[in-house]
């Protein structure tokens, strides 16, 4: 059976990721693949410690400056890409590295995330107009009555959060925990 092994490199910005990866990866034959919601955007490189030319020379890096800094792209599209990068590696017979400081996009990578719809900004413009209205807190009592798990993981000034769980129950009828519950996900990586 061909091996699985991945390993994860999880830190906040300049603390050695990008050293400590090309390490491994000459070390056990490796290529990087970037979990970070900055590096992924091209032309953003200021703070973004992304690795240089010579770095990307070094080993192969996958998922950096994949996208314009206009361009939307999700947590679950970049979890696609990631997954798909993570098994192309393993086909060649090397070992996928997943480096980055973005928490959720791990997360997601270990446990898995679902396919919400996509932002419906006419909804979300309504949103932010209740909530300038009303404050924030109705808009937190509405998602905890109508989505209590929820509400429980989030907190009540994570206007951004609570706008995306009504959002998703407003565009389809169930709630993100429902959806969540639903998601079935087999991490195809064993994380050393």
């Amino acid at each position: 059976m061909a091996s699985k092994k991945a390993l994860a490199l999880l830190g906040p910005t300049a603390s050695g990721k990008t050293s400590l990866g090309i390490a491994l990866a000459q070390a056990f034959e490796g290529e990087i693949v970037n979990l970070d919601s900055v590096q992924v955007y091209q032309e953003l490189n200021i703070g973004s410690a992304k690795p240089t030319e010579d770095e990307r020379k070094a080993v192969r890096h996958h998922l950096l400056d994949i996208a314009c800094p206009d361009e939307n792209l999700n947590s679950f599209q970049l979890l696609k890409r990631a997954l798909k990068a993570g098994q192309e590696i393993l086909g060649r017979g090397k070992l996928p590295i997943f480096s980055g400081g973005t928490g959720l996009y791990f997360k997601a990578l270990f446990y898995g995330m679902f396919e919400g719809p996509h932002a419906d900004w006419d909804y979300r413009r309504a949103f932010r107009s209740r909530m300038a209205c009303d404050g924030l807190a109705s808009l937190y009592e509405e998602l905890r009555l109508v989505d209590p798990l929820s509400a429980a993981r989030i907190a009540p000034q994570d206007a951004l959060r609570i706008e995306r769980a009504l959002e998703i129950y407003h565009l389809t009828g169930k709630t993100k925990s429902e959806l969540e519950k639903e998601q079935v996900y087999d991490c195809p990586f064993d994380f050393v």
